[in-house]
């Protein structure tokens, strides 16, 4: 295998190791991102190895062509001895020798003397290097990139806009889609009454969620217990979430009276009930 073929084969490892590379994306998984990454370095070393034997085989071609660049024609002949003429062949001139490290697409796998006409035909040019928007230096051959967005420009604006004060759907599709939503705009509610419990005492609310209202709010200012049926059954504790903090129980659609109980033994609480959907 030539240098050219080495360098082709150099060039489709480099093209497959970058599409192999783009797959990985914020939303591939971690374990196949780590296969990927696997690929990709396996790809870059086998395409290092054949750089490295690109490198040799340059080497060993120049190393051959200075070798057959030895003019035998310039030895001296001896006194009275018999010079041969040497047949120089061919003579490549330097504009079929540019020409043919065109085709070839460089000068890496083009024949020694191919190489030596160019080497000896090559004269020093003016070098810039190219600017974009100065078209005397390069700019013409810099070409137009389009941006990755869109500018969107409306006539009017309004804070369906704002995200800070609407809620924004993303969506993978433009389907139709359903929310489920709930519309209590109907019911009433009205505050029940407001009482002191003393301490150890109780007292019955007036709610039948079967009957006259379909929930109960209780809030009071400590702790108290709440007795569903009457006022020896059994009782449920409600507590303050926090230092300070009322505690509130909520009872829906009971059919049973509803007591209210002091635990306490020093201080009485304040209770007040509040009567929704009635």
């Amino acid at each position: 295998m030539n240098v050219k073929d080495l360098r082709e084969q150099m060039a489709r490892i480099a093209t497959e190791a970058r599409a192999k590379l783009n797959e990985v994306t914020a939303a591939t998984e971690e374990g196949r991102a780590a296969e990927i990454e696997r690929e990709f370095d396996a790809m870059m070393s086998e395409h290092d190895r054949i750089g490295k034997l690109v490198e040799r085989h340059s080497k060993l071609d120049d190393i051959e062509a200075r070798a057959r660049d030895i003019d035998v024609s310039k030895r001296p002949v001896p006194q009275n001895a018999e010079g041969r003429g040497v047949d120089a062949g061919k003579q490549i001139a330097y504009r079929e020798a540019f020409y043919e490290m065109i085709r070839n697409g460089g000068i890496e796998g083009l024949e020694p003397e191919v190489r030596q006409v160019l080497r000896g035909g090559a004269q020093k040019v003016e070098a810039r290097i190219q600017t974009a928007g100065t078209t005397t230096a390069g700019g013409f051959t810099v070409p137009t990139e389009l941006a990755n967005f869109i500018d969107l420009a409306m006539k009017a604006f309004g804070p369906m806009y704002n995200e800070d004060i609407c809620t924004t759907l993303n969506t993978t599709s433009g389907a139709s889609f359903k929310i489920p939503t709930v519309d209590d705009t109907s019911v009433t509610a009205r505050i029940g009454g407001v009482r002191d419990v003393a301490p150890a005492a109780n007292v019955q609310l007036p709610f039948d969620g079967a009957s006259v209202s379909r929930m109960l709010v209780i809030r009071a200012d400590g702790a108290f217990n709440v007795r569903f049926g009457g006022a020896a059954s059994d009782p449920v504790a409600v507590a303050p979430v926090a230092s300070g903090q009322p505690a509130v129980f909520v009872a829906t659609a009971q059919s049973t009276s509803v007591w209210v109980e002091n635990p306490g033994v020093s201080a009485s609480i304040n209770v007040k009930w509040l009567l929704a959907g009635v």
